[in-house]
């Protein structure tokens, strides 16, 4: 991933720079490599839940202000991707891939991961227009 693609998604960098510490402070604390602390600073890591439990402990913070909000909205997705699902499996898409006996296997079938990651962009692109559309008839 490049630097470009990286999301920021923990702020333990600025919990860190707020809390006047350094990131060697935060490992020793944790007992972890230091270094795993500059992944999480920089988001090409993340850390566990438990470990923003104890990051939040260690800051006096609240778990929930050491991760970026998102500030998704709500158009049904997940309903729509589900109900997907069904219409796919009805049809006689497999999820798993079946071994030479036709029985399920623990693998997901690559066909069906591809045709609900198409359903999903194809999704948000649609309900993205809408939105815009919308906006533009009330602005």
């Amino acid at each position: 991933m490049s630097k470009k693609e990286i999301k920021e998604l923990n702020r333990i960098k600025g919990a860190t720079a707020d809390a006047k510490t350094s990131s060697l402070l935060l490992a020793i604390y944790l007992n972890i490599d230091p270094t795993t602390v500059s992944k999480w600073n920089t988001n090409s890591s993340q850390p566990s839940l438990n470990h923003i439990d104890e990051i939040g402990e260690f800051f006096e913070e609240d778990n929930r202000d050491l991760i970026v909000k998102s500030n998704r909205t709500k158009t049904g997705l997940a309903e729509a991707a589900q109900q997907e699902l069904k219409r796919l499996m009805d049809l006689g898409v497999s999820p798993y891939l079946l071994d030479s006996t036709g029985k399920a296997t623990k693998k997901l079938n690559p066909e069906i991961v591809e045709k609900i990651q198409k359903f999903v962009a194809d999704y948000k692109k649609k309900t993205k227009m809408k939105r815009r559309n919308r906006q533009n008839e009330s602005g």
